[in-house]
């Protein structure tokens, strides 16, 4: 029943461990088996990610919290800054380490952090590149009604938003060289994932990725508004303003990357990829 070519939710009976080297122009697997994939390849290494998660919310603590701010506008931004780079470090480990285990490539940890720091540049520009296209474009999905075409925008947006993942993931994984990097991880990420055959995947990989992100961010502001009887959209402190944006972010994001990541490795082994 749920078994079409793009939006194949069951999983099949065979996919039950890490794929494997690509093979070009292979059947599609059903998505739960690349959510499976990109479970199992991320838990095997999962103190690597861990750790760096870790280290990089304390980063961010010191940066946010600790260290006096001028403003509330300019600690906002110095966090959104510093809460990217993180993302994009942790990213960029996430996407090397979990694509090559499931390819069946063996990395050790400290090859991968290499690898991920040789391509953080182009992952740090599209991470920079994405964070400032979901502020210029956040009111299409949680403005007014006016805002979002009466909910009409909402959703191309939140496709959007994913279809610019894929490309962060093309700059951490495909075999590029390094001066074209940046411009052909863009066009094979939104490229490929854009594509009419591969909607029904692209439509999946946001029902479990943005989907989520966005509706816990919305239940802690409201909870913590509630607890501090205060209106949501006003402006926190210092502390407020880390606990709020940042710890569920950097835990998730790796998590989510996993996820991304198996499934562009998936889009670029199917035909008609390049």
């Amino acid at each position: 029943m749920l078994r079409t070519r793009e939006f194949t939710i069951l999983p099949r009976r065979r996919s039950a461990q890490l794929n494997g080297p690509e093979t070009r122009g292979a059947a599609p697997q059903s998505f739960l088996a690349l959510v499976r994939r990109a479970i199992v390849a991320y838990v095997f290494d999962l103190p690597l990610y861990a750790a760096v998660a870790v280290i990089g919310l304390a980063i961010l603590y010191i940066v946010g919290v600790v260290l006096p701010a001028a403003s509330d506008a300019n600690r906002d931004w110095k966090l959104t800054l510093m809460s990217t780079v993180v993302d994009a470090i942790i990213n960029g480990i996430v996407y090397v380490g979990v694509t090559a285990r499931d390819s069946g490539v063996k990395r050790t940890w400290g090859s991968t952090i290499d690898r991920a720091f040789e391509v953080l540049w182009a992952v740090l520009l599209i991470d920079l590149a994405i964070t400032l296209i979901v502020r210029a474009t956040s009111a299409l999905v949680f403005g007014s009604l006016e805002e979002t075409g009466f909910g009409f925008f909402a959703a191309p947006t939140i496709l959007f938003w994913t279809a610019l993942s894929f490309s962060e993931a093309a700059a951490a994984i495909d075999d590029t060289a390094p001066g074209g990097r940046l411009l052909t991880s863009i066009r094979n990420g939104i490229g490929r994932a854009l594509r009419i055959e591969n909607f029904g995947r692209l439509l999946l990989v946001a029902g479990v990725t943005q989907i989520p992100a966005m509706l816990a961010s919305i239940v802690l502001v409201s909870i913590f508004a509630l607890l501090h009887n205060t209106a949501a959209s006003q402006h926190f402190t210092a502390t407020e303003l880390f606990w709020l944006k940042v710890p569920f972010d950097v835990l998730t994001t790796g998590f989510f990357a996993a996820i991304v990541g198996i499934a562009y490795r998936d889009l670029r082994s199917r035909p008609k990829a390049d």
